[in-house]
C-alpha cells in the first residue's frame, strides 16, 4: 500500500482526537501543557499547528492513518506529536510517518532535526533509536533525540 503525507487542517484533528481519548495518552501526545479533552480548533491553536508544520498520513484509499508536525525550533526542526492510528499500529506506519516528516523537515531545513519520546513510549524510542538518532535524556520521562 502507498502512504502520502499532506499538509494538515483541523478537520483532521477530530479523528486524531479521538486515538487520545484519555488525559494520558493526550498527554504523550499533545505535550503536558494542552487541557484535555479539547477541540480540534483549540488544539490545533494551541500545538501552534499550521498547514506548514503540520501534517497528516494517508493511506492510497484516502484513509486518515497518521499524523505528525515538523517545525522550526531553532537552529533545527524538531519533528513531534506523532501518532498512528490505533488500528494500524504495528505495521511500520510510525516509520512510514516519521521518514516522511523528515523528508520535509530536511527540505524545509537541512540544518538539524530533533525528536522528544517519554522514556516509556518503548516503540517510539526504539524507532528513532532504529533510526540512528541519538538518545540524549532531559526531564525525569523524557528522552531527546538528533542525528548521531
Amino acid at each position: 500500500m502507498n502512504y502520502s503525507l499532506h499538509p494538515a487542517c483541523p478537520e483532521d484533528l477530530q479523528t486524531i482526537l479521538s486515538w487520545v481519548g484519555t488525559t494520558d495518552l493526550f498527554r504523550q501526545w499533545a505535550g503536558p501543557f494542552l487541557g484535555f479533552p479539547g477541540t480540534s480548533e483549540s488544539v490545533w491553536s494551541a500545538i501552534g499547528a499550521t498547514p506548514e508544520n503540520a501534517f497528516s498520513l494517508f493511506d492510497s484509499a484516502g484513509e486518515l492513518v497518521g499524523f505528525g508536525q515538523a517545525y522550526v525550533r531553532d537552529p533545527n526542526v524538531h519533528v513531534a506529536r506523532l501518532i498512528v492510528a490505533p488500528s494500524r499500529r504495528g505495521q511500520g506506519l510510525g516509520r512510514i510517518l516519521t521518514m516522511k516528516l523528515i523528508q520535509e523537515a530536511i527540505t524545509r531545513h537541512p540544518d538539524g532535526i530533533t525528536l522528544k519520546a517519554y522514556s516509556n513510549q518503548a516503540p517510539t524510542v526504539s524507532l528513532f533509536n532504529s533510526l540512528t538518532f541519538a538518545t540524549m535524556p532531559l526531564a525525569q520521562r523524557a528522552e531527546s533525540f538528533q542525528p548521531a
